[in-house]
Order: structure tokens, then C-alpha cells, then sequence
């Protein structure tokens, strides 16, 4: 009996450890647990159910968005989108389509997917500039990865536009940027009336981070890194210039404003 009531109490026991145990928390794997595939194009794409809630989460997305513009035959210098994107299965590139040749239907759907992005910032009621008084150093460093940012002189003169790398060297990041705005260096493939609307959008600060990502090249290149209370930017003439951000449009953009600090 004594034997009998043992098992029995080992066998609960195994049982309350198995369901009680605490799931550790994936990394971010999107191209391996993802329910995207690439995004057929010329098509209509559906990213709602019924009821009116979205298909996919924000970081699916983008990679959805992503596919498109892969097709089209963009190359992500990210390395880790590269080979999400590449994971996906999307169908041999065709050398004909260029980003410029875009038609009205993949158009739509680019803009149907940013707006779903806009609304699931807006959901999750990001207030940049309150949760990047209070973060970590980490916790700034992962809110800067890879997004972009207006960056201005103390005198609110526009100097270039900055990309955060996410490329890590000796504790710094890679900083990307176009110093020169009012001559910037397209990526191959734009048209001329992509290059005449970009002095318009560019003196309303109309720019969101997808445009920022598929219209320019950014040739500059230095480093970035967050120190206890300030970033760091180094580039050209810039050794260890302390920037503030302000995040104000960030939910409707996607890019920040940064400036130099005296």
C-alpha cells in the first residue's frame, strides 16, 4: 500500500511540475514561426479577418511588406531581413521589375500594410518620449535599431538623414546616413517624377521610414552608441557629438528627429 501511494503521489507531482514549468520567451525568429509567405503580386492582398482584426502581427507585417519590394528587386543591407525575406520562398526575381515600375495594385497593398503598421503603433500607445526618459541603456539601443531620423544642427538647420545599424563593432553600432539632402544619391531604378516629388516631401518632413528605406542611398557611414544619459553619433567632422531624440511623429512616421546638442 505504502509503495502504491508513493507512485501515486510521484506521478501527481511529475504531472504539476510538467504543466507549471514557465515558457521561456522565443527569440525574434519571424521567417521560421511566421504565417507570412511571400506577397503574390498584382494581386489584392487580404490582411483583415471578417471582424475586422488583422491577420498578422506587426513584425509580419513587414516582412510582407518587405517581399514585395524584394521582388521588385531590392536588396536589404540588412542581413537579417535578407534571409528572412529569402526564407519565404519568394519566386525567382524577375530583372525587369525595378522598385520605379511598381504598378497601381502592389502600390495599394505597400500602402494598406503601412497604415495597418501606423494603427498597431497607435494600439500600443507607444509614448517614445516618456518610455525613452525611463529606459535602459539596452532598451534605447533596441529602440533605435534600425529605424531613422531627421537629423538637425542646434540651429534647426536639416545637415542629413541618419540610419541606427544594427551592426555591432567594439561596443558601437553602424550609423548610415545622406549628409547632403538637397543632392541625395537615389538607389538604381527611380523615376524622375519619384526625384521631383522628393524636394516637396523632404521641406514638409513628409518622409516615413519605408520611403526613407526604398528611395535613398544612405553612403555615409560611422557609428553610433548610447552612453548612460545621451547618444553618441560619429561621422564625418562629428567625433562623439551628443544628439538628443524626439520621438513626437514616431507613430505616424516611423522616423524620429534628432539634434545636435551644444
Amino acid at each position: 500500500m505504502k509503495i502504491l501511494i508513493l507512485f501515486l503521489m510521484s506521478f501527481m507531482f511529475t504531472n504539476i511540475s510538467v504543466f507549471a514549468a514557465p515558457e521561456k520567451k522565443a527569440e525574434r525568429k519571424v521567417a521560421q514561426e511566421t504565417k507570412v509567405t511571400c506577397a503574390p503580386l498584382e494581386k489584392e492582398l487580404t490582411i483583415y479577418k471578417d471582424d475586422g482584426s488583422l491577420l498578422y502581427n506587426f513584425d509580419e507585417l513587414g516582412l510582407l511588406r518587405n517581399s514585395i519590394f524584394y521582388q521588385y528587386g531590392y536588396s536589404f543591407k540588412n542581413t537579417e531581413i535578407q534571409k528572412e525575406i529569402e526564407a519565404l520562398g519568394c519566386p525567382p526575381i524577375d530583372s525587369t521589375r525595378k522598385v520605379s515600375t511598381m504598378g497601381d495594385i502592389d502600390k495599394a497593398n505597400v500602402k494598406q500594410i503601412k497604415e495597418a503598421e501606423e494603427k498597431l503603433r497607435n494600439e500600443l500607445n507607444l509614448n517614445f518620449n516618456k518610455d525613452w526618459k525611463n529606459a535602459s541603456i539596452n532598451k534605447k539601443v533596441k529602440m533605435l535599431k534600425e529605424s531613422y531620423c531627421y537629423l538637425f544642427a542646434a540651429s534647426k538647420t536639416l545637415l542629413g538623414i541618419i540610419n541606427f545599424g544594427n551592426l555591432r563593432k567594439l561596443g558601437r553600432y553602424e550609423l548610415n546616413a545622406m549628409m547632403d539632402v538637397t543632392n541625395p544619391t537615389w538607389i538604381d531604378g527611380f523615376s524622375e517624377d519619384d526625384k521631383k516629388n522628393y524636394k516637396n516631401r523632404l521641406d514638409k518632413l513628409e518622409f516615413d521610414s519605408t520611403s526613407m528605406s526604398f528611395l535613398l542611398e544612405y553612403p555615409t557611414k560611422g557609428t553610433w552608441y548610447v552612453g548612460k544619459s545621451d547618444v553618441f553619433i560619429n561621422i564625418g567632422t562629428m567625433k562623439d557629438a551628443k544628439i538628443s531624440i524626439d520621438g513626437t511623429t514616431f507613430n505616424s512616421t516611423g522616423v524620429y528627429n534628432c539634434k545636435l546638442l551644444k
